[in-house]
């Protein structure tokens, strides 16, 4: 994996960043992690905690990546920080009707989601890794021997690594599950062959099961992006996420971040 720098930033895969910079998204965010309390509307931040280390509840508490991005974010827009806990298939429809003002959940982006959301610049770079049992390993070394399988591929049912199975791992039996927690079980108890979901969610598994024996392949099956996303009518907060985007990867910010929750990214 590549951190965010600015080529990453500046790599513009469905929106271009808008003219001109919003003054109160370019201001400092003053103390990292607490979002201002400033008396202006809530940022509603739509999120479904359930993919460590991006996004996940720990004591009760969203935490996570995103839930760091997002109180910076407010901070620096002088919002106080309201996360709206959704299911994944209910983030996109409650952006459209205006429940929450942004989507920072860990969304990769995709044409299909492009023509629903607007989403910002990425601020990293991932893709689809397999988290196998280590006596596996062997059999799945490669990319391509994961995606001719015919064993049984796990996933989460909704997700990236699911589109990619029904597209593209056609011998593969593919095993939907409610989370990718829940498909990591079934491969240690033998029930599925593989699960394939997005590389932080695969790292954080393998880092939770490793005694266990589990494991995953260092070799990306696809590369994608990480992006938020807003309402396409709300060219405004856009504009500021993006500057904040630009502004985090010049001032340390995004690496700090990404550092604390991503240790495997290189």
């Amino acid at each position: 994996m590549k951190k965010s720098h600015s080529g990453l930033i500046r790599l513009t895969l469905l929106v271009a960043m808008l003219a001109g910079l919003v003054a109160c998204a370019t201001r400092p965010a003053g103390r990292y992690g607490e979002p201002a309390q400033g008396g202006q509307e809530p940022l509603r931040v739509g999120m479904t905690p359930n993919y460590p280390p991006m996004i996940f509840k720990q004591d009760g508490q969203v935490t996570g990546a995103e839930a760091d991005f997002a109180a910076a974010l407010g901070a620096a827009l002088d919002r106080p920080v309201r996360f709206v806990e959704l299911s994944w298939e209910k983030l996109i429809p409650a952006l459209q009707d205006r429940r929450i003002d942004i989507i920072m959940s860990g969304m990769t982006i995709t044409a299909p989601r492009a023509a629903l959301v607007a989403f910002t610049q990425p601020y990293i770079r991932v893709g689809q890794l397999p988290l196998i049992r280590t006596d596996d390993a062997p059999r799945f070394s490669t990319p391509v021997s994961v995606m001719v399988t015919d064993k049984r591929i796990g996933v989460e049912k909704g997700t990236t690594g699911d589109n990619l199975v029904q597209q593209e791992c056609r011998r593969a039996n593919r095993v939907p599950f409610s989370s990718a927690q829940a498909a990591a079980k079934a491969l240690l108890k033998g029930k599925v062959d593989v699960v394939i979901h997005d590389a932080p969610m695969i790292w954080w598994l393998a880092g939770q099961y490793n005694t266990q024996g589990l494991t995953f392949s260092p070799a990306l099956l696809t590369e994608e992006y990480l992006a938020w996303g807003v309402h396409p009518d709300n060219p405004e907060l856009l504009e500021q996420a993006n500057a904040l985007l630009e502004q985090w990867d010049t001032n340390g910010t995004m690496d700090q971040v990404l550092g604390r929750w991503l240790p495997y990214q290189q």
